[in-house]
């Protein structure tokens, strides 16, 4: 199976996203939400406006029953239908624009995955399906919204080969193309030719193991006399002319994967104008390679999109970068030319449950602008659209969206609920202020023949200032993130000239053939200043009626062409054989060995290298080391290649440094060398020996400013070329992100769980680098100031007999044949300890919490940093200890590790941590009062939840200016029952929580150190005292006044630094949903 890379990511799940844009406000990005239908009866899989401004939805037939019934008690009866034999139920309704109601249709046949196109006659024409649809051929001719026009199954024909997952698209003449579709590499035509499905080679050629050929982007091109289709599959595309059944010319592939089902891109053809004799494809997003087969569905979608001028007579693709990845995204072609990109996901490829991450934030892509100012994101939706959604241009210039349906069948308690909703996108130029730019067409011919020239009386509130355009879109049959039939044609028009009445009057010239236009209805939107009108409907028709190609060419004409394009592939396949081989052998003369095959640079030779050298690490290259000889090894973070020189950026810890390798007499740098310099890959641990020079220019992007001149460089590991993601996305910091976001441009992005699965690469950014030696140094502060007070480190053992504090948040498992779990704390241990007269004891190490908290602060496993000591007269002695502790840590993490915080703050910005040299101290009636005053109602011997804790800890700060405080004297209700009670209130009890932010980090006690009194609490919590004997007995034999606490080292972490997870902190995080790496 091909390797899965991310390229950047994306997220997995909804919440997630919301966190990364928090910063932005709806109200500050482009567009507009508006829900039109609560409940369409059904999931539109496929989707098409006709030009009664109604709306055909249409899902499958055997997905059970749907939330519409048939009118009539109309039923279709299936005795093969797995699902419901007996169907009374709509897949299909009409939606009226007007009036937005909602009108059954009744399907005969299964449409699950088919494919449509109106023909030129206005009628919508559906093809295949699966199951008893697989060659069936449907109409739907639309009516006014008062009738009751409906489908219509040819009974007199059917598909020559049935087809599923096929595409079609009209032709010049008014006949319609079908391509493809799952192991059928053919076309066919309606009406059916006599020369029936015809052999198409190159989707034999391109399918794999998952079927990336399905669902071909096919677009018709306008270069030629309309026999030319450009036909895109996996990550391939040729031009194919189909009346000789001969691919014309092959373009180079598209980089970043396959992009057809199902692997989730999407396509469109840009407008069409000028001379209408260039045609530019875009193709955007996609899945890994693979990602299908293999079920990733957190595998980030690619966010790369291919342009390329499909006529051009050496055509290249154009390679630009989406602000995210992107799968099952819809492109619309808007009025003004520009493609909106909506809907799908950033995780997964198409597919039942598939899909992860929703993408809620739609893209513009503005065509004429240049490369990385094309995109701009576009204003979130709350509805997330992924697996069979749809999205289509309606008159008014709006954008519908329909359907979404991840699930086999309707499943509305999922994660990604099949979604019934209609919802419209309003792009800015429907926003109120450019109202008054807003052309009404008032005067537009209903039909229109090729080249004619004809007007169009429009009105517009403010004077005309620049030409109005007239732009006319098709309606195209949307499914499976790619619309059937979609182009827009900008025609050629006279400037606008007042008629004498308060119109405009606007001189129109229609496209030439039907190789541009196609025969049919098209929407006619007038547009001034990038403000569209609403449509109105007009259609092309050809001077005298087409004859259908090939109806009148015979049996033995049709044997002798097909003879004659066999030779003519042959021919085609023996020429690229031969240019291969002529290219390969030029290679083989020029090119050096590989990595692994060089003996020049052999471990051996290596050794002798360096032998007697000592290593310098990166940190230490300094100007005041220039001209000296170095030997560094690090990774290589980006390198950059040149005539007979290479640039190299070599990172090592977070340090980096520019490493130059030059061929001259200087350096006795080979060609070869260079060659072998050219194979590197980012990440590749490499060896450097070189000399230490002062560059005359201060080096960008690098923290050492001095460069190594290279003289020998040895590759220790060379990498994989192609890396999950790169650590500069994984370390972009969220200022960044937010800016690139706010103006459209890419943000390289990786989201969590892509960077939890790939650690080992995620651990090496900066910020990483500086919390993983926070954590260490956290960690010996915390030892050193117990130590330096007589305190003893001791280790507990993690496997128990019983649930160590009497909860059922343990993970339990079998012991030698006896029940056991693993400690969730310990606590029983650290008191064994105190009765063992240790006196002062503490314990850094794991602790295990079976929770099923998916949250923000939560791990299954995580650091204790464990404390337990005898107690003199009071509990506060603990909290004394407590607060001189921690403000000392804290201290001196601000003193000390300097470097560190400002590498965490650098990618993840935050405020320093407000304390007081004297800790506050709050009791939990206290708290309580403060809440009830900032009318927050807690029950006084109850608990705080998540949301009280965060109030309190705003309004501590607001009224003592401190984010670290203590709580205490807990209700007894809430605590262990080990938890000693207060003397003056048994409600209440000797226990303290400590909060960060507003938010729990420590939770400390007395304990009970009778046994007696130890088992009445046990038994009042519902334990065994059975399986607690070994500690209880433990007190029966004289045991001192004690108590201690415990914090988590992770969240200590996490809060000090103001991070929004903790498993940031976490070197590999365990959480409900995670046990690797």
């Amino acid at each position: 199976m091909a390797e899965l890379v991310p390229y950047y990511t994306p997220g997995i799940v909804l919440v997630l996203q919301t966190i990364l844009f928090f910063s932005i406000a709806r109200a500050d990005l482009p567009g507009t939400w508006e829900l039109i239908v609560q409940d369409a009866g059904i999931a539109s899989m496929h989707t098409a406006v006709t030009r009664f401004n109604t709306v055909i939805l249409l899902d499958r037939t055997n997905i059970g029953p749907s939330r519409k019934a048939l009118d009539r008690h109309r039923c279709r009866r299936d005795p093969k239908d797995a699902a419901l034999k007996h169907d009374c139920y709509a897949h299909s309704v009409l939606f009226d624009l007007g009036t937005n109601q909602i009108r059954p249709l009744m399907i005969q046949t299964d449409t699950w995955c088919s494919s449509g196109q109106f023909l030129s006659d206005g009628s919508l024409l559906q093809t295949g399906g699966d199951k008893d649809g697989f060659k069936k051929i449907r109409k739907f001719e639309p009516c006014d919204p008062n009738e009751t026009c409906d489908w219509v199954e040819l009974q007199d024909t059917e598909l020559i080969t049935g087809r599923w997952y096929a595409t079609n698209q009209i032709l010049p003449d008014g006949s319609v193309i079908i391509v493809g579709g799952r192991g059928t590499n053919t076309v066919e035509y309606y009406p059916p030719r006599q020369n029936g499905a015809v052999p198409f080679q190159f989707l034999a050629d391109v399918e794999d193991k998952q079927m990336d050929n399905l669902y071909p982007y096919i677009h018709l091109l306008p270069d030629d006399d309309g026999g030319n289709l450009f036909v895109f599959a996996n990550s391939r595309a040729v031009k194919y002319d189909h009346r000789i059944n001969t691919v014309v010319k092959e373009y180079p592939p598209l980089e970043g994967g396959p992009r057809n089902y199902p692997s989730g891109g999407s396509s469109a053809m840009l407008a069409i104008q000028g001379d209408f004799t260039t045609a530019e494809i875009l193709i955007c997003g996609g899945a890994q390679s693979g990602a299908f087969t293999a079920r990733a569905i957190d595998a980030p979608a690619h966010g790369t999109c291919g342009r390329i001028v499909a006529t051009a007579v050496d055509p290249v693709w154009v390679t630009e970068e989406m602000p995210f990845g992107r799968i099952m995204g819809d492109m619309v072609n808007l009025p003004t030319g520009e493609i909106l990109i909506i809907n799908g996901a950033q995780a997964g490829s198409q597919g039942f449950e598939m899909g992860s991450d929703p993408c809620l934030y739609p893209l513009l892509y503005r065509p004429d602008q240049p490369i990385g100012l094309r995109f701009m994101t576009l204003n979130p939706g709350t509805v997330p659209r992924m697996y069979h959604s749809t999205a289509n241009l309606l008159p008014d210039g709006r954008i519908l969206l329909a359907g979404s349906n991840p699930h086999y069948f309707y499943k509305f308690n999922a994660e990604f609920p099949t979604e019934l909703r209609i919802e419209a996108f309003s792009p800015e130029y429907l926003s109120p202020d450019r109202a008054n730019l807003r052309p009404e067409i008032r005067e537009i011919p209903q039909i229109v023949r090729y080249g004619e020239v004809f007007d169009v009386f429009v009105t517009v509130p403010l004077p005309v200032v620049e030409i109005i355009q007239m732009n006319w879109g098709s309606a195209p049959f949307a499914t499976h993130s790619f619309s059937q039939g979609q182009r827009l044609v900008k025609l050629t028009v006279a400037p606008s000239v007042p008629d004498g009445v308060g119109r405009y009057r606007i001189q129109c010239t229609a496209p030439p053939n039907g190789a541009v236009s196609p025969p049919g209805y098209y929407m006619a939107f007038a547009v001034n200043q990038g403000v569209p009108s609403i449509a109105r409907w007009i259609r092309i028709e050809h001077q005298i009626p087409p004859e259908v190609p090939g109806e009148k060419i015979s049996k033995k004409a049709a044997k002798k062409e097909a003879a004659k394009l066999e030779k003519l592939r042959r021919r085609q396949e023996q020429e690229k054989l031969r240019s291969r081989q002529e290219q390969e052998e030029a290679t083989r003369k020029t090119a050096s060995k590989s990595l692994e095959e060089d003996d020049e640079f052999s471990t051996g030779i290596w050794r002798e290298a360096v032998e007697g050298k000592r290593w310098t690490e990166v940190s230490n290259l300094v100007e005041e080391i220039a001209g000296s000889e170095v030997l560094i090894r690090g990774r290589v973070h980006t390198y950059r290649v040149q005539p007979s020189i290479v640039f190299v950026i070599l990172r090592q810890s977070g340090f980096t440094v520019q490493c130059v390798a030059k061929q001259s007499e200087e350096t006795n740098f080979s060609v070869n060398m260079i060659k072998y310099l050219e194979k590197l890959s980012c990440e590749s641990m490499v060896d450097v020996i070189g000399v230490v020079v002062l560059p005359k220019d201060p080096v960008k992007g690098t923290t050492q400013q001095v460069e190594i001149q290279v003289r020998k460089l040895y590759c220790v590991n060379k990498s994989l070329t192609r890396l999950p993601f790169s650590v500069e996305d994984a370390a972009r910091s969220e200022v960044d992100i937010k800016k690139y976001l706010e103006t459209g441009r890419r943000a390289g992005r990786v989201n969590q769980d892509t960077r939890l699965n790939h650690r080992v690469i995620d651990l090496r950014t900066p910020a990483n680098q500086a919390i993983v030696a926070l954590k260490s140094k956290l960690v010996n502060f915390f030892s050193e100031n117990l130590l330096s007070k007589d305190f003893v480190n001791i280790f507990t053992p993690k496997l128990l007999a019983g649930s160590s504090e009497g909860g059922s948040a343990v993970f339990r498992l079998e012991y030698q044949g006896q029940p056991a779990c693993l400690a969730q704390s310990p606590q029983l241990h650290k008191q064994m300890a105190i009765c063992g007269d240790l006196r002062r004891v503490f314990e850094i190490g794991p602790v295990f919490r079976a929770e099923k908290s998916f949250s923000h602060r939560h791990l299954c496993e995580f650091v204790g940093l464990d404390v337990e000591m005898e107690i003199d007269k009071h509990y506060s002695e603990i909290m004394d200890l407590v607060d001189e502790l921690f403000v000392s840590i804290f201290t001196s993490l601000n003193s000390k590790c300097k470097k560190e915080l400002e590498a965490i703050g650098k990618q993840y910005p935050f405020q320093p941590l407000m304390f007081l040299e004297k800790t506050l101290r709050l009791t939990f009636e206290e708290g309580v009062q403060m809440l009830k005053e900032a009318g927050v109602e807690i029950d006084p011997l109850g608990d705080l939840n998540t949301e009280s804790e965060r109030k309190l800890g705003q309004l501590v700060l607001e009224k003592y200016n401190t984010e670290f405080y203590i709580l205490h004297r807990f209700p007894t209700a809430v605590r262990p029952f080990y938890t000693m009670t207060c003397v003056d209130n048994p409600l209440y009890s000797n226990s303290f929580d400590v909060f960060i932010r507003g938010e729990e980090i420590i939770s400390g006690a007395q304990r009970i150190h009778t046994p007696e009194l130890l088992e009445q609490r046990a038994r009042e919590h519902g334990i065994d005292v059975k399986t607690i004997s070994t500690y209880i007995d433990s007190f029966r034999y004289g045991a001192p006044p004690h108590g201690g606490f415990g914090a988590g080292l992770e969240r200590v972490v996490m809060l000090f630094c103001g991070l929004n997870n903790i498993r940031k902190t976490s070197l590999f995080p365990r959480d409900p949903q995670r046990l690797a790496p």
